[in-house]
């Protein structure tokens, strides 16, 4: 993400190959996402495995001198700053209302706001439960 003053109105629609822009040895552009505000855009950089640290400018910017800088990989490949994802990094969101319906007894709670009940919709309550 770029922010700047109007800084999508210096960006230029660019026609771009699959494998993107080449803007320096390992390092394409192969997106360009424009928003609503015209203060931000998205760049979408693949950076490959022969790529090397230092700076590159985007050579399509006549307005703007923008630098990008690529900074060197940290010594251990991760190990030594990043344990990277495990279970522990997950929560599990279980809907027992999309399950089967084994207990028609609790489809309607006292005091609960919502009392619909249609399977038939994908935007109503379904009755299901653990049972």
């Amino acid at each position: 993400m770029i922010h700047g003053d109007k800084i999508a109105d210096s960006f230029p629609m660019i026609k771009m190959g699959p494998g993107g822009l080449k803007l320096a040895a390992g390092v394409s552009l192969t997106k360009i996402t424009r928003v609503e505000n015209p203060n931000y855009i998205f760049l979408d950089l693949v950076i490959g495995t022969n790529a090397k640290p230092g700076k590159f400018t985007f050579p399509f910017l006549k307005n703007i001198n923008l630098q990008y800088e690529l900074k060197a990989r940290r010594d251990g490949k991760g190990k030594d700053y990043a344990q990277g994802v495990t279970s522990r990094d997950f929560i599990y969101l279980i809907m027992p209302d999309r399950f089967s319906n084994g207990d028609v007894s609790n489809d309607r709670v006292a005091g609960m706001r919502d009392q619909s009940l249609n399977r038939d919709s994908v935007f109503e309550r379904h009755g299901g439960d653990l049972q």
